[in-house]
């Protein structure tokens, strides 16, 4: 099977890239991998909103500072990604958070896979497993 030209990555394994979790390693490698073989890295642009959660909380638990550097790089920290708007995207996401029974949040990253012919990136194995059998390539970090 040919490998689509697009793959969608998801909060998770953005997360990874940014914040040093365990898995950064192996999610830093695709990502440079995926880059040298001319994969267009995409997401939605709900994935800031995510990450902007994610920040808040880390703060919120001391686990950085509201002076953290990666904040100048805010909003999209850096991230060289092709941003792509939600909106148009929540009516399949909608109808694929109920018939794969997952959230609507990530069923906007499987809604953007399947309007791209792209493959989708995540590092959240419950999610990786629902969505074996379904008609998106998963790449599981």
């Amino acid at each position: 099977m040919t490998r689509p030209a697009h793959a969608v990555v998801d909060v998770s394994v953005a997360a990874k890239w940014l914040f040093g979790e365990p898995g950064t390693a192996h999610a830093l490698a695709w990502k440079k991998q995926s880059l040298k073989e001319g994969i267009v890295l995409c997401a939605p642009e709900y994935l800031l909103v995510e990450l902007h959660n994610i920040v808040w909380k880390k703060i919120q638990f001391a686990e950085m500072s509201a002076t953290d550097p990666i904040l100048q790089f805010s909003p999209n920290f850096g991230l060289d990604l092709n941003w792509l708007p939600t909106l148009p995207l929540l009516p399949s996401a909608l109808n694929r958070a109920i018939a794969l029974k997952i959230a609507v949040y990530d069923a906007i990253y499987v809604a953007l896979s399947l309007a791209l012919g792209a493959s989708f990136c995540t590092a959240d194995q419950a999610l990786a497993h629902r969505l074996k059998g379904f008609s998106v390539p998963v790449d599981l970090i």
